[in-house]
């Protein structure tokens, strides 16, 4: 006999910093900061994909979800768009 598992649920992902709307001061380094989950189970090390502005960035991931990116420079003045992205191997 054998089994199987069936993914039916979603990954997720929340960004914890910044929070939306944050102001910071030009010279800051910004921070990018969140937590994936998948229900236990294991997301592949490529699923997560952050960008900014539509730049993809590397970001380091931790064992218990959570990952972050550090800027190397400050960004440009005005308004940025953080956007995180999670698949998993169900492609959900």
């Amino acid at each position: 006999a054998w089994s199987i598992q069936v993914d039916a649920d979603a990954p997720t992902v929340s960004l914890t910093a910044p929070v939306a709307g944050d102001v910071l001061p030009a010279d800051a380094l910004p921070v990018i900061a969140g937590l994936i989950g998948d229900g236990g189970s294991a997301l592949p090390a490529d699923a997560l994909v952050v960008t900014i502005d539509g730049n993809p960035v590397s970001v380091r991931r931790e064992p218990d979800g959570s990952f972050r990116y550090e800027a190397a420079a400050p960004l440009t003045e005005g308004n940025h768009q953080v956007l995180a992205v999670v698949t998993d191997e169900a492609g959900t």
